[in-house]
């Protein structure tokens, strides 16, 4: 409840929930205790809103314009008019959209751990979900996906020194690749991991820095 989106188009939006609302003045709230970067746009809580930003509340007036992958990045022309009328009326508003893969691309991992053993440094996440997350009865959440794969990229500053491709979201670092990669065995990892799906490809990623344990 009480979600808003801040951004713009090209931006991008992050999706924040609010606790409280004060009215300050007709149109004018203060809003307060917020959780930010909900449904998949914590990058974008990394970046600082600017005075003027654009905010939506995402209440019931809120609709889908496309459902399904037919129209995945396909034009589609819309005409919108007020209550009562046409589409063909004179004072419809008449635009063009393309629907992206932002909706359909999977959450970035969460709880990326890696603990060093006699073969390499086991490495291992939570993945996560957009539907069907929030019941605490089961004891995994839906995959949402045709089948489950992952990308994990072991970086050397911003290089992809190499990359792994996994089917569970656990995946080994083997010792000969860490030597032939880095020379020697290394204290902290700089990984990015992301979940792939079929339709739409890499999901978000979770790019971080880890000791070795």
């Amino acid at each position: 409840s009480n979600l808003v989106a801040i951004g713009s188009y090209p931006s991008g939006w992050e999706i924040i929930s609010f606790a409280n609302a004060e009215l300050l003045a007709p149109g004018q709230w203060r809003l307060s205790t917020f959780i930010r970067g909900l449904a998949g746009s914590e990058a974008q809580a990394q970046i600082s809103k600017i005075a003027g930003s654009q905010v939506v509340l995402l209440d019931g007036a809120i609709n889908e314009l496309v459902t399904g992958f037919d129209f995945l990045n396909r034009k589609t022309l819309y005409r919108l008019s007020a209550e009562g009328k046409d589409h063909a009326d004179a004072q419809a508003l008449q635009f063009e959209a393309t629907a992206g893969p932002l909706a359909l691309m999977p959450l970035a991992p969460v709880h990326i751990k890696a603990r060093r053993n006699a073969a390499g440094i086991d490495l291992s996440w939570i993945r996560r979900t957009r539907y069907g997350g929030d019941n605490w009865e089961t004891t995994e959440v839906p995959l949402n996906e045709d089948f489950e794969s992952y990308q994990v990229d072991i970086l050397d500053g911003t290089t992809a020194k190499r990359s792994l491709t996994v089917s569970s979201p656990s995946a080994i670092y083997l010792s000969i690749h860490e030597i032939a990669d880095f020379g020697s065995p290394q204290t902290s990892l700089a990984l990015r991991v992301r979940q792939l799906s079929a339709a739409v490809g890499p999901g978000f990623v979770n790019e971080t820095r880890l000791l070795v344990a």
